[in-house]
């Protein structure tokens, strides 16, 4: 397992920024490091931030050694241009970056919106990012990066409160068929206080994807949770159903980002209190010492 000091998160990309020099967009990317390990980046954003804000927190993209996509909508892979073209040009002579996402995530995305279909996929053909170095390695199932780093896979739907919004599509051979988004992955990290699990949109849900965590590390404690729970727009009772399991989870620390919104994310700050939650925004770095998770950001925390 990883020794958690040993890993250090970086959010590229998020609604909102947690420090003066950071530049926020509606998307999520999040750069992990490890010492003597990988340097991974997941999702890459809805346009320029995820490379900006590399920029101006000391992170070099070109070392990044593989890119995770959670799943294929626009707001977590529109950077994908701006990032292998940073990669290219910071060492062109690197032939090839490795892009690990669901076969679903290069897919024709859409959603509907009073009875109109709108594009959400990548917008960047797979020729123009073929032609820039992207290679893409696509899997249903679980996908082990490492001994103790692993993609999801596929998120099983076990809850009796967790579901797909009903307006996401594909469209195959100019039909639109109803999605769902079975490309939704995270990615978790065993470490020895426990697993890290870092979130896309838990557009299948944020609890559901814990316990698959769970279920396909054999580890059942949950140290870290971050990224997008998709609760924007849920229920009261649903919310209150995801408050209850993180409880019940005991899980050390929570930190939303992007698609939680802001009174779900309100809702989970009041209730789970400041030594369990944060706001896990653009800028927002998180590195952990002596049982401590160090917060870094314009308001400072530790948990």
């Amino acid at each position: 397992m990883i020794k958690v000091d040993r890993i250090r998160i970086t959010t590229l990309s998020e609604n909102s920024v947690a420090d003066i020099e950071y530049i926020a967009e509606w998307g999520f990317s999040v750069h992990l490091s490890i010492e003597d390990g990988p340097s991974i980046l997941f999702d890459t954003g809805n346009g320029h931030a995820c490379t900006f804000n590399a920029r101006v927190a000391g992170i070099r993209l070109s070392d990044v050694e593989m890119i995770v996509l959670s799943h294929g909508h626009t707001d977590h892979t529109a950077g994908l241009r701006d990032v292998l073209q940073r990669i290219r040009n910071e060492r062109p002579e690197r032939n090839s970056v490795d892009i690990y996402c669901h076969p679903d995530a290069i897919e024709s995305q859409h959603v509907r919106h009073t009875d109109k279909y709108f594009y959400r996929g990548c917008p960047f053909s797979l020729e123009e990012l073929d032609s820039l170095g992207a290679r893409f390695r696509t899997s249903r199932e679980p996908v082990w990066l490492g001994k103790d780093i692993v993609i999801s896979g596929e998120v099983p739907m076990n809850t009796d409160f967790e579901s797909v919004a009903p307006i996401c599509f594909l469209k195959t051979q100019g039909h639109y068929a109803r999605s769902d988004v079975a490309d939704d992955q995270a990615l978790f990290l065993v470490t020895d206080r426990g697993l890290i699990v870092i979130l896309g949109c838990a557009h299948r849900g944020m609890i559901n994807t814990l316990f698959h965590a769970r279920d396909i590390t054999g580890v059942n404690e949950i140290y870290m949770v971050i990224g997008g729970s998709h609760l924007m727009n849920t229920s009261v009772a649903q919310q209150t159903a995801t408050l209850r399991a993180i409880q019940q989870l005991d899980v050390r620390a929570v930190g939303v980002s992007h698609c939680t919104g802001m009174r779900p994310a309100s809702f989970l700050c009041e209730n789970l209190g400041p030594k369990k939650f944060f706001f896990n925004n653009a800028g927002t770095m998180i590195s952990f010492k002596d049982d401590r998770i160090n917060i870094s950001s314009f308001e400072k925390n530790q948990l």
